[in-house]
């Protein structure tokens, strides 16, 4: 290893995917009566290829507060709140011309959503390379042109804990105040 050599940083544990909720999906029969399915539409283009078999966390996107001082808020900011949706891209495909779809199983135990689909530009999925190189820089008119947002700031909600996916905080508290209850 040469003198002064910095390797690159390990690969990120999942992608984070901000995106819009967009509805209910219905239940298919193998669902249990308790599951819920949601649809959500991207709205920040990701750090990495949305691809199946990669680990995703979706925060959803949502209208900015007013208790933010408005003269130091940009006029282009997103908040975000926690759905507690952390889990593997199933599959991804093609709905139409210009939009792909992702299927997303929820690992988080404390969320009774046990699957969302996520619509993406279909550019995002061809404009991806070889691990080797990065991926393509889009202009923020780009990405305005494929439906993503070009935020200034996106502010994370203030939360007791992040969802961890399994480990997550609300499935122990919910496992702790039911047993508490009996």
């Amino acid at each position: 290893m040469p003198h002064g050599y910095i390797p690159p940083p390990p690969p990120a544990e999942y992608t984070l995917l901000f995106a819009r909720w967009t509805g209910w999906l219905e239940t298919r029969q193998d669902d249990t009566r308790t599951s819920l399915r949601h649809a959500y539409t991207l709205a920040i283009r990701p750090d990495e290829p949305i691809v199946a078999g990669r680990m995703v966390k979706i925060l959803a996107i949502t209208t900015p507060r007013t208790t933010h001082a408005p003269n130091c808020t940009p006029r282009s900011s997103l908040d975000t709140c926690e759905p507690h949706l952390f889990g593997r891209v199933e599959d991804v495909w093609r709905v139409d011309e210009d939009t792909a779809r992702a299927r997303v199983r929820n690992l988080c135990t404390g969320n009774r959503v046990v699957e969302a689909e996520v619509d993406f530009p279909y550019a995002l999925a061809t404009a991806t390379h070889p691990t080797s190189r990065a991926l393509r820089k889009w202009s923020a008119v780009d990405l305005v042109e494929i439906g993503l947002d070009s935020p200034e700031c996106v502010r994370p909600e203030l939360l007791i804990g992040a969802c961890d996916g399994p480990r997550c905080w609300l499935a122990i508290s919910r496992r702790l105040n039911t047993s508490l209850h009996h």
